[in-house]
């Protein structure tokens, strides 16, 4: 469980599902506020318009009285004759006056009220600002009242208009919780897509790691894992090729260390059995013989640490005749077994370089 936390697929899946998240949370937002905003005008503007013809009725009415006085019975009968004798709903739509909020009032010029379908409204003051949402009720240019539709605040909804919006609201989240998984089921398709030459690049570098330097993964794409697979195959192809030419040096030198190990180990037991006397001479060239060896495996001690990368240059002058001399005494035992002479032609001084 541990490992599938930590692993490259469960983050890109965990860094979808907050993108989406925030994405699906910011599109609620915007939705939610849009659609109660434009739902409150559609209702506003519903009331207003259903009131219409009651504005027209109450104008007549103080035209032909010249005051509000008496207008209670008016102004319910008048009510009560354009909503079917029930509260407006959304858009001006009859609703059940059981549990209805929805009021019809009328204010004086000075703000007060003097009529309302809900009579514990009479005589409350209205606020100058809630005023300016009503219907303005003007006669000779003089303003007589204002007709109010619905809850007061005028843009305040009422039970049935606050359901209707809470169904919107609910399938907006039923809408983004569908939204939010099929997201996560295409983005793990895709991501298991994605991922998948990262699983190959993971198994051959689990195979190269147990010395199987001849794997290779599949180029499918020519985009970044594209190319990272044809690195990994340029890089698989390297090691197995210094691979096989260590192999190779090390066969060499060990055959190196075979012959002059030879050839001592004969000396020294003709030697012992008094074939050979133990003259100067013969000492100096199982000398030799030795020092040969001690090269080899120097140069074997040096190929090590140029390996490992920890080989040190000393640079320094070096005399060239002396190291071709050198050379050619180290190769004359190879040589005398063979029908090849090696011959060295050098001045006596050469420049030191």
């Amino acid at each position: 469980m541990k490992d599938l936390f930590r692993s490259f697929r469960f983050k890109l899946v965990l860094s979808l599902f907050l993108i989406v998240i925030v994405i699906l949370g910011s599109l609620y937002y915007v939705v939610n506020r849009t659609t109660q905003r434009e739902f409150r005008d559609y209702v506003v503007r519903g009331r207003s318009n259903q009131l219409q013809g009651t504005r027209e009725t109450l104008l007549s009415y103080y035209r032909t009285n010249g005051s509000w006085n008496g207008v209670d019975s008016v102004f319910r009968d008048e009510v009560e004759s354009r909503t079917g004798g029930h509260g407006m709903g959304p858009g001006g739509m009859a609703n059940s006056p059981a549990g209805s909020t929805n009021n019809v009032s009328l204010a004086g010029p000075n703000g007060s009220i003097i009529a309302s379908y809900d009579e514990n409204l009479v005589g409350e003051e209205i606020p100058g600002d809630l005023l300016a949402q009503g219907m303005t009720l003007e006669l000779d240019g003089q303003r007589v009242g204002t007709l109010l539709a619905g809850p007061l605040p005028a843009n305040e909804l009422d039970r049935p208009e606050q359901q209707f919006l809470e169904s919107v609201n609910r399938r907006i989240i039923y809408a983004g919780v569908v939204g939010l998984a099929a997201a996560l089921f295409l983005g793990w398709l895709l991501i298991r897509q994605l991922t998948r030459p990262l699983n190959k690049l993971t198994r051959a570098t689990r195979e190269v790691s147990q010395g199987e330097l001849d794997h290779r993964v599949s180029v499918d794409s020519n985009d970044e894992l594209g190319e990272l697979a044809q690195s990994f195959n340029r890089m698989t192809s390297n090691l197995q090729e210094s691979e096989e030419s260590r192999r190779r040096m090390i066969g060499d030198i060990a055959h190196e260390l075979r012959t002059p190990l030879t050839v001592l180990s004969g000396e020294v037991e003709a030697i012992r059995e008094g074939v050979y006397e133990p003259t100067d001479e013969k000492l100096e060239e199982i000398q030799e013989d030795i020092n040969l060896l001690n090269r080899l495996i120097e140069d074997l001690r040096e190929l090590t640490l140029a390996e490992a990368g920890e080989l040190e240059l000393n640079r320094g002058p070096t005399d060239l005749t002396e190291l071709v001399r050198r050379s050619a005494r180290g190769l004359s035992d190879l040589v005398a077994e063979t029908d090849v002479k090696l011959k060295t032609d050098l001045p006596e001084t050469l420049p030191e370089i």
